[in-house]
């Protein structure tokens, strides 16, 4: 779609073959449940400042 909204997974699993395919499918970043809202916070952050 060549968006440039971050995409952020939220995911149950994360292990090193779920983040890669992650990244694979356009995907910026994850975050495994239980979500911690700082760390969401701080990845949306993170990404907002790259983008600009």
């Amino acid at each position: 779609m060549k968006s440039k909204i971050p995409i952020i997974a939220l995911t149950a699993d994360v292990t090193t073959a779920d983040a890669s395919k992650c990244k694979k499918y356009g995907m910026n970043d994850y975050i495994s449940k239980p979500i911690d809202e700082n760390a969401l916070y701080n990845k949306i952050v993170e990404l907002v400042k790259q983008s600009q």
